[in-house]
């Protein structure tokens, strides 16, 4: 993993965008935001320390469905898509707690959708 820093407002990742990298928040929080053709784009969540993002393009191939901001200044860890997919083959629980936040996401953006 590699440590990237973030300054306020500064996005992370854009709907839509191909996902290449999968982000643990080590320092600071984020803003998650989906948006609906012909909205404006809504807040759904905000992340904090520990809290994980990117994972649902890693693991499905189709682009990011939702937008993530630095909530101030944001300090994160990244892995790219392989090393993610590694970590996953190599790593029961690692695999499992990445089902569980997929799964539970996956409602959340829907229910925003």
């Amino acid at each position: 993993m590699r440590k990237r820093k973030f300054g306020p407002g500064e996005t992370v990742i854009r709907l839509g965008d191909v996902g290449e990298e999968f982000f643990l928040i080590i320092d600071g929080a984020a803003t998650v935001h989906v948006q609906k053709p012909g909205e404006p784009e809504a807040l759904v969540a905000t992340l904090g320390v520990g809290d994980v993002f990117g994972e649902m393009a890693l693991l499905t191939d189709e682009p990011r469905n939702a937008t993530v901001r630095a909530a101030g200044q944001l300090e994160v860890c990244c892995l790219g898509k392989q090393d993610f997919r590694r970590a996953l083959e190599l790593s029961i629980s690692f695999r499992d707690q990445i089902r569980q936040t997929y799964f539970d996401r996956y409602h959340l953006l829907h229910a925003a959708a």
